[in-house]
């Protein structure tokens, strides 16, 4: 899926780098780290991390609602606003 997920960054996310190379090992880290670290030990690492989590949960919310009308996802999909935007944030937190 992340790799499907860098495929369409690299199309639709024109506002920020389209970047085509955030695959799946940033999520592997993330969550190997939120299990192993306590809220107590670095707040900024449980943060960035939540906020990778929070940014994947985004977007697979998002293609849940596209597989129930997918009619309703315009083909260019830089026109997409909601896309782009759940993208843009996906990107950033990497």
């Amino acid at each position: 899926m992340c790799e499907i997920i860098s495929q369409i960054n690299q199309i639709a996310n024109y506002a920020g780098r389209g970047r085509d190379d955030l695959d799946h090992s940033i999520l592997l880290e993330t969550e190997g780290l939120l299990r192993r670290i306590t809220k107590d030990q670095s707040k900024a690492i449980r943060i960035l991390g939540e906020k990778i989590r929070g940014s994947f949960t985004a977007l697979r919310t998002l293609f849940r609602k596209y597989d129930k009308n997918i009619e309703m996802v315009d083909p260019q999909l830089k026109n997409n606003s909601d896309l782009v935007e759940c993208l843009m944030e996906y990107e950033k937190s990497w």
